[in-house]
């Protein structure tokens, strides 16, 4: 029983680390000129980025938008039959993009590309990382984890705090790396 247990906590990060291995070889093989001809990593972005003055309320809406679409649909799904299956489309969505977004960054800017992408993610994955994982967790161990309002109010907040934190204090972290550049 107990090796049983084990074998299935590892599945979640194989899951994950296929989508990254699937997104490094997709990125490789059938996205190269994609990558080199259109994207965040070019000149003329960066330029355009550093130029261009965020108006928070406008950025914040859109990021909103973006990072609860997917806790949403996430928490939707996990009511349901089919929460563990959510649960790993969902980590092998989150490698995919990781893999090839890191990839991109190698690629094009090369050490400095993924410094990029460590600071682009700075400081608000600090806050989606556990509102995630506490999602992921209750869903990989239902019916044994029960889902409360303190759960439910610490994923909220966490989600909250992250938004605010990408709206507000990434861009300038984002700023003063580009400056570098």
């Amino acid at each position: 029983m107990c090796v049983k247990i084990q074998r299935r906590q590892r599945y979640p990060i194989l899951i994950y680390m296929l989508g990254f291995f699937l997104g490094i070889i997709y990125l490789n093989v059938a996205s190269t000129r994609y990558v080199v001809d259109v994207g965040i990593w070019s000149e003329w972005f960066r330029s355009q980025y550093l130029g261009y003055d965020l108006k928070s309320c406008d950025y914040m809406w859109y990021v909103a938008q973006i990072r609860l679409l997917p806790a949403v649909g996430l928490a939707i799904l996990g009511g349901t039959k089919f929460r563990r299956i959510a649960a790993y489309l969902f980590l092998l969505w989150a490698g995919l993009a990781s893999g090839m977004i890191l990839t991109s960054a190698l690629l094009m800017l090369g050490v400095k590309g993924l410094i990029l992408c460590v600071i682009s993610m700075f400081p608000h994955f600090l806050c989606y990382i556990p509102a995630y994982a506490m999602l992921l967790l209750y869903l990989f161990r239902y019916p044994v984890s029960e889902w409360n309002s303190t759960k439910t109010l610490s994923f909220v907040l966490f989600l909250t705090m992250g938004i605010a934190l990408e709206c507000l204090v990434n861009p300038v972290l984002l700023k003063m790396f580009l400056r570098t550049l």
